[in-house]
């Protein structure tokens, strides 16, 4: 029995560990993708900003494998060991990704590997031509001798010669690259391969397509018949044909020799291919465009279907009810379940610039093309007006929506986008990226002007930069919580400071010198603000005067956007998709004290009565029946029917004293019950909430 309990609280405390952080949710799916390797029914695959993705069933399911946040131009295994190109160095692993370690290759533009009789090359793009280990990343040497053209593109091999396609044509060395012979080509290549005697080349440019030689080089043939805009980004091999990836036409086949290609892009979302390999019937296609994906056929190409793989760069997020939209580089998806799933929805286009909820209606707006509305949950759009106009911004105040356009102010309208009237005042040459309001007065954030105030329902604007420095000019984010404004703003350089003004715009002050950087656009709940940026996470829960980085369980800390709905926090993040944590864990507990108390005790809450948000303190007693492992502490709010409304505290805790913020904004007025569960204990009091 003492074994069986001792199993069920383990079980226990390591489900609880697990809640007490970020968790992955299950989509958007897609991905920058840019280097595949195929070793039996394993893929490894690498990108942009997401890092290196790992399946162990032929593309069936996907695991993360580490080095997300870094630019990885290549993958590369060899045996038991994987090798990956990053823009900080080469790193390897030699546990099937568990662990990285940086070898001593910190070329920041290694872009193509090879192994030959026990060697290993790599290719750097950047200038330093090729390196070459002899002890499985230990040491590197350069092997350049005769290589006029140092930035190399791609490696390949036949037989004992290697072949380096360069921005100066190709060369190749028959020793180990001991010396380098040109092979009578200039052009810059991308991709090389070969099929039986034949070298095929295939670069990008004006029109530079695919030349195969059978003579090393003496001559080159045109061999792209069928491909119209024969930009090529690589080649591969597979028996009985050869793959071209292209910049703008998806992939093409050629079971010819490459006298004649076909398209073979049924199920490819895609128009550019980075990288492709094959294997028997399985063709791998990884796009590099807009984080379209990753696309496996199994029957040689007649059909591909999209990967699984949440890698999705992640813009913005919107909610209407029980829905929530993510907008994506590759499209919106939907979530009806608090981001647990995710559906594609549509792509109208992918330099989308704002997306907003007004009047239960969505309205997106689309780089220079205008603003439009979706039916059907965003699977179709029509276009509401301001066709062709640059949509810098889209919000919503004193019940009507607007939207700003690059260079030319503020449109406004006031039945649902069917028409729009541009408003002649002082801000008719600038871009504005926010706006707010306090009562009757609104205000205005610019992209580079600084910030403004109207006191006649926008008809005319003046400036109120009094206290923000010269170079703080560009408006990230603009916001009241109650009479006080906010302002996130920042340089040329995208580093942003946040400011507040008590006095509606007249006087500005830096709230948090100390605290400044790369941040993206501010999310904020009451006094509690969400700052995502290139390190992950901050949150402030005193309206910015103290921060602190929350990136538990976050592996890829390069965010985009971040999202409050229905007590959670949502990231988008560059490269990993969305990731969703409780906003109670974000806010609610601190440890005051780590004396350890006789015994558990729960207070009365303060303030009490309260609007909206009260403190609760708490004390966690040692718990001699764990077995020397602390307990597991739950504090739950219920209303006068004895129905759970809110979960405080669910996790292990150290002995100690606690205080937890209890935000009851989403409740209605009311008496309500909170109780504190532990080892067996249970205490209960009572709140009164007044709005």
């Amino acid at each position: 029995m003492k074994k069986i309990i001792f199993a069920g609280l383990l079980i226990v405390q390591i489900n609880s560990a697990l809640y007490s952080q970020w968790q992955q949710m299950n989509g958007p799916i897609g991905g920058n993708f840019n280097a595949i390797e195929i070793k039996g029914t394993s893929l490894w695959i690498s990108g942009q900003n997401g890092g290196i993705f790992y399946s162990p069933d032929s593309g069936q399911s996907w695991q993360s494998k580490g080095l997300a946040g870094n630019r990885i131009n290549t993958i590369f295994q060899n045996g038991n060991t994987i090798f990956a190109a990053t823009d900080v160095g080469v790193y390897k692993s030699t546990n099937s990704g568990v662990n990285w370690l940086i070898t001593p290759l910190l070329q920041q533009n290694i872009v193509s590997f090879i192994q030959i009789q026990g060697k290993i090359f790599a290719g750097d793009a950047g200038g330093a031509g090729v390196v070459r280990t002899t002890n499985n990343g230990a040491n590197w040497d350069t092997v350049n001798n005769g290589l006029v053209n140092k930035y190399v593109n791609i490696l390949i091999y036949k037989d004992s010669t290697i072949y380096a396609g360069t921005d100066g044509g190709v060369f190749y060395s028959t020793n180990y690259g001991g010396n380098w012979i040109n092979m009578n080509n200039t052009r810059r290549i991308e991709a090389l391969t070969f099929k039986d005697s034949a070298l095929f080349a295939g670069g990008i440019g004006t029109g530079f397509g695919i030349w195969k030689t059978t003579n090393y080089g003496i001559n080159w043939t045109r061999s792209d018949n069928g491909i119209s805009q024969p930009d090529i980004y690589t080649l591969f091999t597979n028996s009985g044909y050869i793959l071209a990836g292209t910049h703008s036409q998806a992939l093409f086949k050629s079971t010819n020799n490459g006298v004649n290609w076909i398209q073979i892009s049924n199920g490819i979302k895609s128009k550019q291919i980075m990288a492709v390999k094959a294997v028997d019937s399985m063709i791998v296609a990884a796009s590099g465009y807009y984080y379209n994906g990753l696309f496996i056929s199994n029957n040689n190409g007649a059909l591909f279907q999209e990967c699984n793989i949440y890698g999705a760069n992640v813009k913005y997020f919107g909610k209407n009810a029980n829905k929530l939209f993510a907008v994506c580089q590759n499209g919106i998806f939907l979530s009806t379940n608090n981001g647990e799933n995710w559906s594609y929805r549509s792509l109208l286009d992918t330099s989308v610039s704002a997306f907003i909820h007004f009047n239960s209606e969505y309205f997106i707006g689309i780089g220079t093309s205008g603003c439009f509305k979706p039916t059907n949950d965003c699977q179709s759009w029509t276009i509401t007006g301001l066709q062709n106009k640059g949509i810098y911004s889209l919000n919503s105040v004193q019940s009507k929506l607007y939207a700003g356009v690059t260079n030319e102010g503020l449109y406004v309208t006031s039945n649902g986008g069917v028409n729009w009237t541009k408003m002649q005042n002082e801000l008719s040459a600038y871009s504005v990226a926010e706006l707010c309001e306090i009562g009757s007065e609104l205000f205005a954030g610019t992209k580079s002007n600084g910030l403004f105030k109207s006191t006649n329902s926008g008809q005319n604007w003046f400036a109120i930069n009094n206290g923000l420095p010269t170079p703080n000019k560009y408006t990230f984010r603009l916001f009241t919580v109650d009479s006080t404004l906010y302002a996130q703003m920042a340089d040329v350089l995208e580093n942003s400071r946040i400011y507040k003004s008590t006095n509606k715009g007249n006087n500005w002050t830096e709230i948090n010198p100390a605290f400044w950087g790369w941040f993206r656009k501010m999310e904020f709940s009451n006094s509690n603000f969400f700052m995502p940026s290139y390190e992950g996470v901050f949150v402030s829960t005193n309206a910015g005067l103290n921060w602190t980085q929350k990136n538990e369980g976050l592996y890829n800390l390069r965010l985009n956007s971040v999202f409050s709905a229905n007590e959670f926090i949502f990231e988008g993040t560059m490269g990993n998709s969305v990731w969703r944590r409780p906003v109670q864990q974000l806010i609610g507990i601190t440890n005051i004290s780590s004396e350890i108390p006789s015994e558990y005790s729960l207070e009365q809450n303060y303030p009490n009565p309260f609007n909206p948000v009260t403190n609760i303190k708490f004390k966690v007693a040692l718990c001699h029946s764990c077995g020397g492992r602390n307990p597991f502490v739950v504090l739950k709010v219920f209303d006068l029917l004895g129905r759970e409304v809110k979960t405080l505290v669910n996790e292990v805790l150290q002995p100690g004293t606690y205080s937890v913020r209890f935000d009851a904004s989403s409740l209605s007025s009311g008496i309500y019950f909170y109780s504190l569960e532990a080892n067996n204990i249970r205490i209960t009091k009572k709140c009164i909430l007044l709005k």
